[in-house]
């Protein structure tokens, strides 16, 4: 039973993140974006927006990954929990508010299946934003997500993502609850 429920939690994660896009690549043959171009009327062309202030842009992405010392960028605030074996860098491509890093556990959802809870908040800053990442000291103990990151989209969405071990190729993965 117990091997049931851990391919199963393997299933659920892989479908989450082919979900999320995560498999499979882009096709090569997709067009660039073009670039604005002056109006018709000989107004002033349109602004490009900027990612990191823009509030009506796309919702933001983030991004887990292992924080090599020699790749870390000049600045990012830092958040250890102690005894680690894991620095994870987490980044983001637009500001988001409310950033929390918090517990997770797991529980039966009644359908046999797994039900996630956030719990205690470890961490908690303002804002996350692409020019200032968080590096965040922590470990994994089982199979399971333990750990979560939650924010504020510039929407006001409230977005739950796990912090999980891909199995195909062991890098980090963010993967929405």
């Amino acid at each position: 039973m117990r091997q049931h429920k851990i391919l199963l939690t393997a299933l659920l994660v892989l479908a989450l993140v082919c979900a999320a896009g995560g498999c499979g690549t882009a096709p090569a043959d997709e067009p660039a974006p073009s670039a604005p171009t002056a109006p018709a009327d000989g107004g002033d062309a349109p602004t490009p927006a900027d990612p990191a202030t823009d509030t009506d842009a796309a919702p933001a992405t983030l991004t887990a990954a292992y924080a090599d010392d020699a790749a870390l960028p000049a600045v990012y605030d830092t958040y250890s929990e102690g005894d680690h074996s894991v620095r994870a860098l987490i980044a983001t491509d637009r500001t988001v508010t409310d950033l929390r890093l918090v517990t997770l556990t797991v529980g039966d959802d009644g359908s046999g299946g797994l039900a996630y809870t956030t719990g205690e908040a470890l961490y908690r800053a303002d804002r996350l934003t692409p020019d200032r990442p968080l590096l965040w000291e922590t470990s994994f103990a089982g199979d399971l997500p333990e750990r979560a990151v939650v924010y504020t989209d510039a929407d006001g969405s409230v977005h739950q993502l796990a912090l999980t071990i891909s199995g195909a190729d062991g890098s980090l993965l963010l993967t929405e609850l």
